[in-house]
Formats: structure tokens, C-alpha cells, sequence
């Protein structure tokens, strides 16, 4: 799990609701948190880092869960997790650092 101080620095809400399509173009400061809630275990592919330079994605199919970069200083890197099933999820982006934590720590990966 991550360290309780990290919640402190939780400004303000870009999106809360229920859908399978959520779009946010563009976060101040290139820093965010998300927390997703599965209903269903699910197959996802979440966006998590894009610009002209560089892709950090989040990608689910069947067991493995991968956080997937191109374009960064080494092109083409996947960091798989293999949990049975995801039901929760916490993102942490701050500029160039990506944290993913599973299942409140089944599984933690960054990049």
C-alpha cells in the first residue's frame, strides 16, 4: 500500500462516476491519482502517460496485467504482474514516475 502521506496530497476531483469510456485530455502539473473499482473481473487498457514523446499504458488480458511504455528511454518495455483477478486499482503519476498498486498490494509495479 502506499505510505498515508501521498492521500495529503489529493487536491481536487477530475472525474467520479461509473463508465467504460472516461476521457481526461489534459492534467495540470502532470500529476494525478486514480482509483478504480472493478464490478467484474475484465479486460482494460488504461492510458496513463501520453505525449509527442512517450506512451505509459495500463493493459489487462486475462492474467497478466502489464504497465507498457514506448518511446521512453528504452522503447518497448512491458512489466507484467500475473494476478488471477483485478478488482481494484491505484494509480500514482507524478511528471515521470508511474505507480500501480493491485488489489491494495496483491501486486505493486513502476516505471
Amino acid at each position: 500500500e502506499p505510505v498515508p502521506q501521498v492521500y495529503g496530497l489529493i487536491d481536487k476531483v477530475l472525474y467520479r462516476g461509473c463508465a467504460e469510456k472516461v476521457s481526461v485530455k489534459a492534467i495540470e502539473g502532470n500529476t494525478y491519482y486514480a482509483k478504480i473499482t472493478f464490478r467484474a473481473d475484465t479486460d482494460f487498457k488504461i492510458t496513463l502517460v501520453k505525449d509527442e514523446e512517450r506512451y505509459i499504458g495500463l493493459e489487462k488480458r486475462g492474467r497478466s496485467t502489464e504497465i507498457v511504455t514506448y518511446g521512453a528511454e528504452r522503447s518497448n518495455i512491458h512489466f507484467v504482474a500475473d494476478v488471477t483477478e483485478v478488482k481494484f486499482l491505484e494509480i500514482f503519476v507524478d511528471r515521470r514516475l508511474t505507480e500501480v498498486f493491485i488489489n491494495h498490494g496483491e501486486a505493486v509495479g513502476s516505471k
